[in-house]
């Protein structure tokens, strides 16, 4: 989880430049929404979160025999 939240940081500083180059595509919200931001990082820190937690519960062994 520490190596997603070293993303967030770089992430949140490179969107909002490039969603103001991007403002013709976005359609009903402004370039800069701070509500859009935020919900779509706490969507993929969500699902980071999801993607570390969900294999760390299957034990390796089963998995492999079980393909």
């Amino acid at each position: 989880m520490a190596d997603a939240e070293a993303l967030v940081n770089p992430g949140l500083v490179a969107a909002v430049p490039l969603a103001r180059r991007m403002r013709t595509l976005l359609f009903s919200i402004g370039s800069a929404d701070p509500l859009t931001h935020f919900s779509v990082l706490a969507l993929l820190m969500g699902v980071s979160l999801a993607a570390c937690s969900l294999p760390a519960r299957m034990n390796a062994v089963d998995a492999l025999r079980y393909e």
